[in-house]
C-alpha cells in the first residue's frame, strides 16, 4: 500500500517538543547503548542488563501488546535473584510513549543516573535493584516531530504514523472497509463528508480493540463517530495557522505540504486525516497499557510480592502509569506495594476520585490508594502540552464536551496548572481531584525534606512553577528522582 510522506501534521510550537533524558556523553556509554539497542531483548542473556552510566543492578523485562512476557528466562532469573537477597528494595519502572527499545533504555538510564547520586544519603539500606518494563507503546505523541535539524532528517513520527495505520488496518476484517480506511488515511485533506466517514471507521475499529475494563474516570465506552470527529476538529484547531509562505515559520520546523489557511469565518476548511490517527492512538494505547499491566506486569508484581521481605516501589511515566496501576488492581495481591510514583500520567484526573460526577461510581484506580503502603505521589504541569492542552480534546467518549470539573484539593484550592477544563482532563496536566488529595507546588528541591502524612492517600506535585516539569517527557530530572528517593527513604 502507498502511504503519503508524513512529516509533521500541522506543526506545533517548538517549545512543546519532547526532550528525552540526557543522552550518554561518554564514548563508552554511547557504544554500550548502541549495542543494547541493536541487539534488542531477543538476544539478551537471562540476567541483568548494563545501562550506560548506571551503577545500580538493572534488569529489563519485555512484554508484548497483549501482556505476555517475551523474556521469560530473564524474568525467572530476576525472581531468583530477588529471592536470594531477602530484603532487597526493588524499583519497577514502566515507560509510556516509547516504542523503541533504545528509547526506553535511554529514559531509564537518565532517570537512574539522577537517583543514584543521592542513594548514599539513605543510611542502613541496601541499594535498590532496578527493573525496567519494555512494552510496545506506539503513541503518536503531539509533541514529537516539530523540532528538527535543518539537514533534512526524516521525522520519527513518519514511521509511527505508518505503524499505527497498519495496526488499525489489521483490525478491520471487511475488505471494503479496509480499502476505504486506507484510502482516506492516504489523503492530504478531507472534506466534511469524508472526515465523517473516516471517523465512523476509526470509532468502529476502537470499539473492536477496546478491552479496557478498568475505567479510569469519566470515560467509559469506546468513542462513537461523532466523538471522534469532534476530537479531530478540536485537535486541528489547536495547530497554528499555516500559510502559503513556509519561510515565515520557525527555522527547523517542518509542516509538510503547502496548505490553504486552516480557519476562516465559518471554521475549519478541511480536516487532516492524521488527526484521526492521533485520536485512535490515544484510545488504542490506553487500552493496551491496561492490558499489559493487568495481564503481564500483574504476574510479575504478584511474584515479587510473594517474596515477603522485598519492598517493591512502582514508577510509571505517561501511559506507563496505567501499566503499573493496572498491575495492582487487576486481581488480589499478597500484600501492598511499598510506594507508587506517577510521572506525568496519561490517565484521567478523576482516576482516584471518590465519586466521578454523573457516573455514580468511584474512579477506576481508587482501589490502588489502598494497595500502596505510602501515599501515591504524582506530578503534573501546565507545560505538559499533550496532557494539559490536548488529552481532554482527544479523549471524548461522549458527544457532550464535558461536565464541570470537581473542585480542586481538599480546600478547593488550585495550583498554578489551573482547574481541569472538563471531565476528560488528564492527571498529568491538572493533578488528582476528588480524592481528598494534597496538592503541592513547586516540586521540592533535591535534598529538601518533605513531611507527608500517611493519612493523605495521594499527593500531587505541580511542576509548572520554574518549569521544573517543562514538558511531557521532562521526567528524568533531579526533581523527579528526588521524589523516588524520598519514597525509598521512608
Amino acid at each position: 500500500m502507498k502511504f503519503p510522506v508524513y512529516r509533521l501534521a500541522l506543526a506545533l510550537p517548538r517549545r512543546y517538543t519532547l526532550r528525552p533524558g540526557r543522552p550518554p556523553s561518554d564514548r563508552r556509554e554511547k557504544r554500550l547503548l548502541t549495542s543494547i539497542t541493536e541487539r534488542g531483548m531477543s538476544t539478551q542473556p537471562a540476567g541483568p542488563c548494563e545501562l550506560p552510566g548506571v551503577d545500580l543492578e538493572s534488569w529489563l523485562i519485555e512484554f508484548d501488546k497483549n501482556g505476555a512476557c517475551t523474556s521469560p528466562k530473564t524474568r525467572e532469573a530476576l525472581l531468583n535473584r530477588i529471592a536470594g537477597e531477602g530484603d532487597l528494595p526493588v524499583i519497577l519502572f514502566s515507560h509510556g510513549w516509547n516504542n523503541e527499545f533504545g528509547d526506553a533504555t535511554r529514559w531509564y538510564a537518565a532517570f537512574v543516573q539522577h537517583l543514584q547520586t543521592r542513594l548514599h544519603e539513605i543510611p542502613d539500606r541496601k541499594h535498590p535493584l532496578f527493573v525496567g518494563v519494555i512494552w510496545p507503546s506506539t503513541w503518536l505523541s503531539f509533541d514529537t516531530g516539530p523540532e528538527m535539524a535543518a539537514g533534512g532528517e526524516t521525522p520519527a513520527s513518519a514511521g509511527d504514523d505508518e505503524a499505527l495505520t497498519q495496526d488499525l488496518l489489521a483490525q478491520v476484517e471487511d475488505p471494503a472497509q479496509r480499502e476505504k480506511l486506507t484510502s482516506l488515511l492516504g489523503e492530504e485533506r478531507l472534506s466534511e463528508a469524508d472526515a465523517t466517514t473516516l471517523a465512523e471507521l476509526i470509532a468502529a475499529t476502537c470499539a473492536r480493540a477496546s478491552a479496557d475494563s478498568g475505567v479510569e474516570g469519566a470515560e467509559g465506552d469506546p468513542p462513537d463517530a461523532q466523538s471522534v470527529l469532534e476530537a479531530m476538529k478540536s485537535l486541528q484547531a489547536l495547530a497554528p495557522d499555516s500559510t502559503e509562505n513556509e519561510e515565515s515559520l520557525e527555522p527547523g520546523v517542518v509542516t509538510g505540504h503547502t496548505q490553504a489557511p486552516l480557519r476562516d469565518a465559518g471554521g475549519l476548511r478541511y480536516l487532516d486525516p492524521r488527526w484521526a490517527l492521533r485520536v485512535a492512538s490515544v484510545y488504542q494505547m490506553k487500552n493496551r497499557a491496561g492490558k499489559v499491566g493487568a495481564n503481564g506486569v500483574f504476574e510479575l508484581v504478584k511474584a515479587i510480592l510473594n517474596l515477603p521481605a522485598t519492598r517493591l516501589h512502582l514508577v510509571g511515566h505517561s501511559y506507563g502509569a496505567k501499566v503499573v496501576l493496572s498491575s495492582i488492581v487487576a486481581a488480589p495481591l499478597p500484600r501492598p506495594v511499598e510506594s507508587v510514583l506517577l510521572l506525568q500520567p496519561a490517565i484521567s484526573y478523576l482516576a482516584f476520585a471518590a465519586e466521578v460526577p454523573g457516573k455514580g461510581r468511584s474512579g477506576g484506580y481508587r482501589e490502588a490508594l489502598k494497595l500502596s503502603r505510602q501515599p501515591v505521589l504524582t506530578t503534573y504541569s501546565a507545560h505538559d502540552f499533550p496532557l494539559h492542552e490536548v488529552f481532554h480534546r482527544a479523549l471524548r467518549r461522549d458527544i457532550d464536551p464535558g461536565e464541570p470539573a470537581v473542585a480542586g484539593g481538599e480546600m478547593g484550592v488550585d495550583t498554578l496548572a489551573g482547574p481541569p477544563p472538563n471531565q476528560f482532563a488528564a492527571l498529568g496536566g491538572y493533578g488528582p481531584r476528588g480524592a481528598s488529595e494534597r496538592l503541592i507546588e513547586p516540586l521540592p528541591d533535591p535534598g529538601e525534606p518533605l513531611d507527608i502524612d500517611n493519612a493523605v492517600a495521594i499527593v500531587g506535585f505541580d511542576g509548572t512553577m520554574q518549569k521544573r516539569v517543562a514538558g511531557h517527557g521532562d521526567i528524568a530530572t533531579p526533581y523527579t528522582a528526588w521524589l523516588l528517593h524520598l519514597q525509598l527513604s521512608r
